[in-house]
């Protein structure tokens, strides 16, 4: 159980190289879900990555991030992990 939590948390830290350097919460306790805490503009985003598209889902936040805040400011959670969809959740 502990060497797959490890092994999911080192995936994600190659598969987002640089541009996961500040992280400042990574959460690998559900098998089916990969959950990171990320600091932008003031605010610490909770972004729920998947597993199988981890990178994907990252990347595609980061893509859209400006338009998210605009369409859905005040939410508080970003899904990413449903067919390179983004979800805003309050």
């Amino acid at each position: 159980m502990r060497a797959e939590r490890v092994h999911r948390m080192l995936r994600l830290q190659r598969e987002l190289g640089e541009q996961g350097r500040n992280l400042s919460e990574i959460d690998v306790s559900d098998p089916d879900d990969v959950t990171i805490m990320e600091p932008r503009d003031g605010h610490v985003l909770k972004l729920l990555l998947g597993i199988a598209i981890m990178r994907c889902g990252y990347r595609n936040f980061v893509t859209h991030y400006a338009e998210i805040v605009e369409r859905f400011a005040g939410c508080g959670d970003a899904r990413s992990a449903v067919r390179g969809r983004i979800t805003v959740v309050e």
